[in-house]
């Protein structure tokens, strides 16, 4: 059996088929031989930094192409990834920086300021960053909206549910629900069941925000699946939901509720709209946050 590297491996796959998609973000394409060109380029500007093999480098990087180069970059010198959740405080962060002996972070701008401010209770000497994203995904299977927003953008959080529940009032009266009304705390109805709503976490900088609405008949458990309930209370919380198919007679397509979404989105907040799955580290939140509340 054959021990070959990462690098090894890309190497081959450089030589057999550069051409082909190594990565695809929304309308991002980025080839094998692309990815291999620009990661050697980060892996020279590392070693510059003084990156060599067995040195920790931390990557605070949500699932971006820049993850991929990143990691790729810090396999080929021979050093250590260390990747950090991009949802953690600066207390968490500080933990791993302390933990791992970080010397170099490679992160978004949006993550720099919350580095800074623990920067001196670290041994980090360089701070990576490899540009600043919007990060806007939406789920194509199920209707759901999932936002990281800047919290200077907002007063408070009060703001940002009132916010999100008009953009979902919105996105519902352009779908032609007549009968929708925003409740309170981002919760929106038509007549007297839940036709959507938000969740709003708060990290350090950053409003996190997964938004959901109906657009057609769906069993609670495949709800409950995504907006995690303690079994405990389950049966106190559901409540009658109904959609926008139910209400209209009319089935939403997935490009109709994108192309309306897509407009509310941009008239409200400027944000473009990336198709995808949530990313690793909304997820690892998810499940972070889910064993929390089961203790």
């Amino acid at each position: 059996m054959s021990e070959e590297t990462i690098q090894d491996l890309l190497r081959i796959t450089v030589r057999r088929s550069g051409k082909r998609a190594a990565v695809l973000f929304g309308e991002e394409r980025i080839t094998y031989e692309e990815l291999d060109r620009e990661s050697n380029r980060l892996a020279n500007g590392l070693k510059s930094l003084g990156v060599k093999e067995t040195t920790r480098v931390a990557m605070m990087l949500p699932n971006i192409p820049e993850f991929v180069c990143a990691f790729l970059a810090i396999q080929k010198i021979g050093a250590v990834a260390v990747p950090i959740n991009t949802l953690y405080k600066t207390a968490e962060i500080l933990h791993v920086l302390r933990d791992s002996g970080s010397h170099v972070i490679i992160t978004l701008s949006n993550y720099v300021p919350a580095i800074q401010e623990i920067l001196h209770e670290t041994e980090l000497r360089h701070i990576v960053s490899v540009g600043e994203r919007d990060l806007t995904f939406a789920h194509p299977g199920c209707r759901f909206l999932h936002l990281i927003l800047r919290k200077d953008a907002f007063g408070d959080v009060d703001e940002v549910y009132h916010t999100m529940g008009q953009i979902l009032l919105d996105i519902a009266k352009r779908l032609h629900v007549r009968t929708a009304w925003y409740k309170h705390r981002g919760s929106l109805r038509a007549d007297s069941k839940r036709l959507g709503g938000a969740v709003v976490q708060e990290t350090e900088h950053d409003y996190v925000i997964t938004l959901h609405l109906f657009t057609g008949p769906i069993d609670v458990d495949d709800f409950l699946e995504v907006i995690w309930v303690p079994p405990e209370i389950r049966d106190r919380i559901v409540e009658p939901m109904t959609s926008v198919e139910e209400e209209t007679g009319t089935a939403v397509t997935h490009e109709v509720f994108r192309e309306v979404a897509l407009s509310v989105l941009n008239t409200t907040l400027g944000a473009e709209l990336i198709d995808g799955n949530l990313t690793r580290d909304e997820s690892f939140a998810y499940q972070r946050t889910k064993s929390l509340s089961s203790k």
